[in-house]
C-alpha cells in the first residue's frame, strides 16, 4: 500500500494474506469458515485503509478521506465501493455484508504470488473437489510466528497486533492452530484482543494519533462483525444437524 510511510505498518499490508493462509494451512487445503473469513477479510481491508489514511471513522460511520488507489488490489476495491456509496456507511454494517467473492479473490492473489496452488480432484467420478496447497511453508511460518508472538505474550499489544490477533480470534484460527487444554491460554489471550482490552493505542509511531484513532476503531468494528458472523454460521449449523437428526429420528422434525 502506498500513503504516509510513518502511518502504515508494513504488517497491515499481509493481514488479508495471513488469516486466509493460516486458516487453509489449518483448514487442510481448505477454508473451514468461508463466511467468516469474508467478513474478516472485509474487516482487513478497513483497518489497512484506515492506517494508509484513506478513511476515518466517525461515531460508528466510515468516511473516506482520500478515494485515491493504494495499488492494492483488494484495498483500493473496498476503498471504490466505500467512495461510491451516497452516505457513510456504518462500519460493523459494512464489514458483514462481503464483497461478491473475496475469498476467492486473495486466494488467486496468493496464487499468482506462488504462496499456495490450487489442486482439483474427482471423487466418485463427478464429484469435484478443490484444495490449496502451501508452497511457501515459509511465509506461512512467518504469519504463525507473528501470531504465535501475540498469543503468548504480556502486556499490551500494539495496533497491527491487535487486527491480527483479534481478526485470527473473530474467524476462528485460534481454535485449530491452539486446541485443547494446552492452549487456552493462548486462546483465551486472543479473545482479549479481540476484545479492546489489550491495545496499546498509544504505541502508535510517529505520533499519529488521528490515524492511531481510526485504526482502532476500525479494528473494533471489524472484529465485532466478524464475531457476530462466525457465530451466526454455527448456530445456522448447529440448528441444521439437530434438525436433521431429528428427522432421522422418525417423524421429530418440525419447525422450532
Amino acid at each position: 500500500m502506498t500513503g504516509d510511510p510513518q502511518a502504515v505498518d508494513p504488517r497491515m499490508a499481509t493481514l488479508g494474506d495471513d488469516l486466509v493462509l493460516l486458516s487453509v494451512w489449518q483448514g487442510g487445503g481448505k477454508l473451514p469458515a468461508p463466511a467468516a473469513t469474508a467478513v474478516g477479510l472485509m474487516g482487513s481491508e478497513l483497518v489497512r485503509l484506515a492506517a494508509a489514511g484513506r478513511i476515518d471513522i466517525a461515531s460508528g460511520r466510515i468516511n473516506v478521506l482520500d478515494a485515491t488507489p493504494t495499488g492494492d488490489a483488494q484495498a483500493d476495491a473496498a476503498l471504490a465501493s466505500l467512495a461510491a456509496l451516497p452516505r457513510p456507511p456504518r462500519a460493523a454494517t459494512w464489514c458483514s455484508r462481503p464483497r461478491r467473492g473475496i475469498c476467492d479473490a486473495y486466494l488467486a492473489g496468493l496464487a499468482a504470488a506462488g504462496t499456495i496452488r490450487k489442486q482439483e480432484q474427482t471423487r466418485l467420478g463427478f464429484i469435484r473437489v478443490r484444495r490449496w496447497e502451501i508452497t511457501d511453508p515459509a511465509r506461512v511460518q512467518d504469519a504463525r510466528a507473528r501470531l504465535d508472538a501475540i498469543a503468548a505474550g504480556t502486556g499490551k499489544v500494539d495496533l497491527a497486533q491487535a487486527a491480527f490477533g483479534g481478526l485470527a480470534h473473530a474467524i476462528g484460527v485460534p481454535g485449530r492452530l491452539y486446541p485443547g487444554r494446552d492452549g487456552r491460554d493462548r486462546r483465551k489471550r486472543l479473545e482479549l484482543v479481540a476484545d479492546g482490552q489489550l491495545t496499546d493505542s498509544v504505541s502508535e509511531p510517529g505520533g499519529h494519533h488521528a490515524v492511531a484513532h481510526s485504526v482502532h476503531a476500525a479494528s473494533h468494528a471489524a472484529v465485532s462483525a466478524a464475531v457476530h458472523s462466525a457465530t451466526h454460521a454455527a448456530v445456522s449449523a448447529a440448528h441444521s444437524a439437530h434438525s436433521a437428526s431429528s428427522g432421522h429420528g422418525g417423524g421429530g422434525g418440525g419447525h422450532h
